[in-house]
């Protein structure tokens, strides 16, 4: 990418993006632009949520129009901020989530995403030269999952542990995907996101 390395941060519901994610900007200082994540500007925008006792062909349909909004925002948001970054000097990108995330809502899964927005996977996996995928607590810490400060969060503790499962399988095939799973703290989890991007990246400090 012409010296522009672009990342994503991705995982299940709760998985630590917003503290991991800052913690990185902070550790890596000025090399770094942050790409907000699309489904949240999409919500705050005004885009309906779905609406209780909804039924599952309603439900499906919300979601598949939820999801192409997102698409088509996040692709605006990586095209600008690549931009904006080479214009900057600056040499890496952090997506919050990615083009493949979306997959894990779709019905069908991966293969049924990427037919449906004319997608190819390898081109799609080429977009990003890091995958970071955070683990949400769900996984292992059910008791300690909540939604209350996420607007785009409807999932409960068990669909958020599924939800995981489906994000780590879109983006499997990546040549550095890399999991870092849900710690005791959270600090922990940043701290450990960061020495892999800085491994990865060769970034000071490494």
């Amino acid at each position: 990418m012409g010296g522009v390395r672009r990342v994503v941060i991705t995982g299940g519901p709760c998985g630590g993006k917003t503290v991991c994610t800052a913690a990185a900007r902070q550790a890596l200082g000025n090399d770094v632009v942050l790409v907000p994540e699309a489904s949240t500007l999409v919500m705050a925008s005004g885009f309906p949520p779905p609406v209780a006792g909804m039924g599952p062909a309603d439900l499906e349909t919300w979601r598949k129009s939820f999801q192409a909004a997102i698409l088509s925002t996040q692709r605006h948001l990586e095209e600008t901020w690549e931009h904006l970054a080479r214009q900057a000097g600056k040499r890496l990108i952090l997506c919050d989530r990615g083009f493949l995330d979306g997959a894990a809502y779709w019905p069908g899964g991966r293969d049924a995403y990427l037919d449906h927005f004319d997608l190819k996977l390898e081109t799609t996996l080429s977009r990003y030269d890091i995958v970071v995928h955070l683990e949400s607590v769900a996984v292992n810490q059910p008791g300690l999952y909540g939604t209350g400060n996420n607007l785009t969060r409807f999932e409960n503790a068990e669909e958020a542990k599924r939800v995981d499962a489906r994000i780590r399988e879109a983006w499997r095939g990546h040549p550095t995907h890399i999991h870092i799973p849900a710690s005791e703290t959270i600090d922990q989890k940043a701290a450990a996101m960061v020495e892999a991007l800085r491994r990865e990246t060769k970034a000071p400090g490494a």
